[in-house]
């Protein structure tokens, strides 16, 4: 498949998203249990496996939607924006973020959930005398249909500027009377007018950068070193050797098979490529390493020489020297 779509944008974005498909799997178990075990055990869980189903195909297509040309943009930054490609990514996916808190409640909540006007007029006035006192702007005052998938009660604030409105569960409204409601709410402006949410988002952009400016690059190196025997093979052109065409090539395999089993490690992958003297090992594992010789390395030194240079490089797998470069 990786050499099916090449060594450019499409294979990066393919290899993510088989990252992020293999730890959904992983985490597939525990939702399982979360929602139809330990849920239903204390009586919360209302949701059936069609409707789990549903919300997980969804979830899917719309990280897929979003997820890929953000993707895409950052591995973008990665290979023109220069040395800070970084900085240039965090305000991309900053940027994002904002623009989610805005397009959030109105295009991607109602996917999952039906919003419909709250109708209680004395519920409503007694909020909207609670949110003038407060100075809180509100789109509008919504009732969510959360028992669809839970008994959970709450109410929160949703969105970003003119998008803000104001969600009840319909689990809350039923659990409530119309005074316990409103402290319910008093307690969520509260964070509005201590300026909670302004802190949080300064301090999402502060923590953001510095992840990024960490992060990212411990990440980068990790995924480097598992793909460097993929970007080694594509980047030098590397020809295995699975059946020598030649005396040359034979000898070489004999070799690092000769180093291998006195390294105790296993016998890595051995390659041929086209190019001045010169050969490299690599790999993230120390049992499946490729050990690569240039045609310019057995042409212009003796096997004396060449030997030499390929035990080297079998030490260096040995040692555990590509972790500890990385």
């Amino acid at each position: 498949l990786l050499h099916w779509l090449g060594g450019g944008m499409w294979q990066q974005l393919a290899l993510l998203a088989a990252f992020v498909l293999i730890s959904g799997l992983i985490d597939l178990p525990v939702s399982l249990y979360k929602t139809f075990v330990q849920e239903k055990r204390f009586g919360f869980n209302k949701m059936t496996p069609a409707l789990w189903l549903a919300d997980l195909c969804k979830s899917m297509l719309l990280g897929a939607v979003i997820g890929l040309p953000i993707a895409a943009a950052i591995l973008w930054l990665m290979g023109q924006a220069g040395p800070y490609w970084w900085a240039w990514a965090w305000a991309v996916w900053m940027g994002f973020n904002l623009l989610l808190m805005v397009i959030f409640p109105t295009f991607i909540a109602p996917l999952f959930n039906q919003f419909k006007p709250l109708e209680d007029e004395a519920l409503k006035q007694r909020v909207s005398h609670l949110m003038e006192r407060c100075g809180f702007a509100a789109k509008g005052l919504f009732v969510m249909d959360g028992s669809r998938r839970s008994a959970h009660a709450n109410a929160y604030f949703t969105g970003f500027g003119a998008a803000k409105r104001v969600v009840f569960y319909d689990t809350l409204l039923r659990q409530l009377s119309v005074g316990e409601v409103e402290a319910v709410l008093a307690h969520e402006l509260g964070h509005f007018k201590h300026r909670h949410i302004i802190q949080r988002i300064v301090s999402m952009f502060a923590f953001s950068l510095l992840g990024f400016a960490l992060i990212i690059g411990f990440g980068c190196s990790i995924i480097s070193l598992l793909l460097s025997k993929t970007m080694a093979k594509h980047g030098a052109g590397v020809r295995i050797i699975n059946d020598p065409q030649s005396p040359d090539e034979a000898w070489i395999v004999d070799t690092v098979r000769k180093f291998a089993t006195e390294a105790k490690i296993g016998m890595p992958e051995v390659g041929i490529f086209e190019g001045a003297p010169n050969a490299f090992a690599t790999g993230a594992f120390k049992n499946s390493p490729l050990v690569a010789v240039a045609t310019g390395l057995l042409e212009g030194m003796t096997r004396e020489e060449v030997e030499a240079v390929i035990g080297n490089e079998v030490a260096h797998v040995a040692n555990g020297d590509m972790v500890t470069m990385t």
